[in-house]
């Protein structure tokens, strides 16, 4: 699987927020390793910022090192800009025939439009690659968050006094949904016949 995570944290406790969003990935990280798990990181205010690519040679430590010292994004939010970096990420460096799941963190509305997030999410879906949107807080915007994937079921709203484990566990139940994984299945089955 190659996993991007798309973080933007400007809420009034971004500080807090995003120290515990680097706890959960690291949860991730334990949770899937590095051997079949491919990662990338955009930290995202109103410009998006690649920050770790693609990890085909990381340890589990070094990637673990490198999402602690990750400094907070800073400024405004777009979503529908974040979508699309992660779009070109993939369209740069991921596997052919791995399952693609970008994970989307925001603990605040963004500044964008719901119908860019919507567009910018379905050529997401175009490209087989599913959105895992993570409202995380109270002022996270839980119509935005549903409006970045077509599938509803992916939104994942995470009340920010929940341990780490449990806020992994609700992402991670999105990520490895076997419904999704038979749709993809399908999609691959086709693409190759």
């Amino acid at each position: 699987m190659d996993l991007v995570f798309a973080i933007s944290t400007i809420s009034p406790k971004a500080d807090v927020n995003f120290a515990k969003i680097k706890e959960v990935i690291q949860e991730l990280i334990d949770e899937y390793g590095v051997q079949r798990v491919y990662y990338s990181i955009i930290l995202f205010g109103r410009d998006p910022s690649v920050r770790i690519k693609f990890t085909p040679r990381l340890s589990e430590e070094a990637l673990k090192n490198a999402v602690n010292s990750l400094p907070r994004p800073t400024g405004g939010s777009s979503l529908q800009a974040a979508l699309e970096k992660a779009r070109e990420v993939f369209d740069e460096g991921s596997r052919p025939d791995s399952k693609k799941v970008v994970v989307v963190i925001l603990d605040q509305k963004s500044e964008s439009t719901i119908a860019d997030v919507r567009d910018a999410a379905s050529k997401l879906d175009e490209d087989g690659i599913r959105v895992i949107p993570v409202a995380f807080g109270s002022r996270a915007d839980t119509d935005e968050g549903e409006a970045a994937t077509p599938n509803k079921a992916n939104f994942v709203k995470i009340n920010v006094t929940f341990p780490t484990t449990e806020c992994a566990e609700l992402i991670s139940e999105r990520i490895t949904d076997s419904e999704y994984n038979n749709k993809f299945q399908t999609q691959m089955k086709t693409a190759t016949t």
